[in-house]
This record gives structure tokens, C-alpha cells and sequence, in this order.
């Protein structure tokens, strides 16, 4: 199997069951030639039965391609047919009245404790370690 690579293009949204019906007619075909030209090896226990079971894993794989290339197609159709029919639900929020919005954040900052500052802690670090900010600050 030779070297893989993705195209895009678009097409008409009328005219993409054209478009997916010539893709997966054209996996159906080669998936019918391998399966109708196919001359198994009377020894199976050969390099010849090998060779044939290998070249006919790399047919298969290339239709695997083609049908999952297609399969992504039609999910993406099908997403996009379920997101018309789902209506995004508008929500009237009101607007807030700035005194209540006051009133909101004074409650929050009363039950929300206050952080120390950095020296803050390095004091009162300090202060339960005296013996160790000596050391600490000889070293500085």
C-alpha cells in the first residue's frame, strides 16, 4: 500500500449523498475485485502463500481506509443534521442591581478569611524557629 495522504474539499450539502454514494462504490468495487481475482496459493505453508496473504492485507487495509474515510463523511453529516434541530434555549437573565451586587461581596469578603502576607508568615515562621532564622540569616 503506497503512501496515505488527506485532501479536503467541499461540496454542495444537496449534493454530498452523490458524492458519499461515488466513495463507497468505488471501496465497494475494489473490495469485490479482491474478494472475485482471488487465487489462494494451493500450498499454504509457502513464501508464495505469505506474499499473497500480505498483498491481500494491504487491499483490505485500503478499503478499511476508503470505508472509515466515509464513515467519518457521514458522522460529520449526522452531527451536523442534529445541531439544526437543536435550538440554542435562550435565557433572560436580569440584570443585577449594583447595590445587591455590593451587598453579595460584602458577605463574601466577611466569611472569606484573609491570607497572610508572605512576611506575615516568615515572621511568625520566625518567631516558633528562632534557633533556626539565626542559622538562616548567617548564611545569607
Amino acid at each position: 500500500m503506497g503512501q496515505r495522504v488527506n485532501i479536503q474539499y467541499s461540496v454542495e450539502i444537496d449534493e454530498l449523498g452523490i458524492e458519499v454514494a461515488r466513495l463507497f462504490t468505488h471501496a465497494h468495487k475494489k473490495l469485490y475485485d479482491v474478494s472475485a481475482n482471488s487465487n489462494p496459493p494451493t500450498d499454504l505453508l509457502s513464501l508464495g502463500a505469505t506474499e499473497y496473504i500480505d498483498d491481500l492485507r494491504l487491499k483490505m487495509a485500503a478499503i478499511d481506509h476508503s470505508l472509515n474515510d466515509i464513515n467519518v463523511i457521514i458522522g460529520s453529516y449526522l452531527a451536523y443534521k442534529a445541531s439544526l434541530l437543536v435550538t440554542p434555549e435562550t435565557t433572560d437573565v436580569p440584570p443585577i442591581d449594583p447595590e445587591q451586587l455590593s451587598r453579595m461581596e460584602e458577605i463574601v469578603r466577611g466569611t472569606t478569611p484573609q491570607l497572610p502576607t508572605l512576611e506575615e508568615v516568615l515572621s511568625q515562621h520566625r518567631s516558633a524557629n528562632p534557633a533556626q532564622s539565626g542559622k538562616n540569616e548567617e548564611s545569607t
